[in-house]
């Protein structure tokens, strides 16, 4: 639910291969180096399906010592699919006036 503490491992369980990899990267990086992330990844639910998701991370400081990571995650799903069918739309109008006959 919204608002509820993620514990990472949990979190992490989403994810699958190359996502699951980069966000590992990230999360290391803002433990280990102080270094904020926003990416856009995909999980997997647990019924299976697929979302595209947006995590921003930022490291939390106690004195110089990075003590837990704040972030949010955003569905961007629909945004992800509609990105893809305008990508797929201007392709389809640039192949039809490359190929279309001079007049």
């Amino acid at each position: 639910p919204p608002g509820m503490p993620v514990n990472a491992e949990l979190g992490l369980e989403f994810y699958r291969d190359r996502d699951r990899q980069m966000i590992e990267k990230a999360i290391g990086g803002a433990i280990d180096e102080g270094i904020p992330y926003d990416l856009q990844l995909q999980l997997t639910l647990p019924s299976g399906h697929t979302k595209w998701v947006r995590t921003v991370g930022y490291p939390v400081y106690e004195g110089k010592r990075v003590v837990s990571l704040h972030g949010t995650f955003q569905d961007v799903t629909e945004v992800r699919h509609s990105q893809a069918q305008l990508a797929e739309s201007e392709r389809t109008l640039r192949l039809f006036i490359e190929h279309a006959p001079a007049a």
